[in-house]
């Protein structure tokens, strides 16, 4: 039963919260993306082009609130291995990010969309979503095996205790016909 209950754990304290922060970081994605166009497009007063680098600052603090909040569930070299390629790929996009943010302070924000708009910046959050749904899915095959893992050894606990069940009832008959024959005698 302590195997069950490690697989259990590992399911309920693991793999589902991970999962949920990787959703929480690919919504995170989005609404950067969302606040990089605002800045870019939205930006036509100094106070408006503060509010939206606010904002924009904001959001991303929030994707570094959940990585930090993902990386001690990090299990297995292999999950390690996606988040470090997520890693890389966010840093590039990150400066690419603050490049249009520096351009749009200068009074050039079409070359700012045009560099956010750029092949290489979208590719960039392409491939930032895949790794994130990458390492997605190897969570969820982990839980999945950890809770096949659970089921399996709930099953065999099941079985063992059905089995000493059965191994006391015949003892204690077996003891009361030896009693008897003794009692008999």
């Amino acid at each position: 039963l302590g195997h069950v209950r490690a697989s259990v754990d590992q399911v309920a304290t693991n793999w589902l919260p991970s999962l949920v922060v990787l959703d929480a970081l690919k919504a995170d994605l989005a609404v950067i993306r969302l606040k990089q166009y605002r800045l870019v497009t939205l930006s036509d007063t100094p106070d408006t082009r503060v509010e939206n680098e606010h904002l924009l600052a904001n959001a991303i603090t929030k994707l570094n609130q959940d990585r930090t909040t993902y990386e001690p569930m990090i299990a297995s070299p292999e999950e390690r291995g996606l988040y470090a390629a997520f890693g890389k790929l966010w840093t590039s996009y990150e400066a690419a990010s603050r490049d249009a943010g520096r351009i749009v302070a200068a009074g050039r924000p079409a070359e700012a969309l045009a560099l956010i708009g750029s092949q290489d910046v979208l590719s960039l959050y392409s491939q930032l979503g895949e790794a994130l749904a990458r390492n997605a899915d190897l969570n969820s095959r982990s839980a999945r095996l950890e809770a096949e893992t659970a089921q399996a050894l709930a099953a065999a606990a099941t079985l063992a205790s059905y089995g000493a069940v059965t191994l006391a009832v015949l003892a204690a008959l077996g003891a009361s016909i030896l009693a008897f024959l003794r009692i008999s005698r």
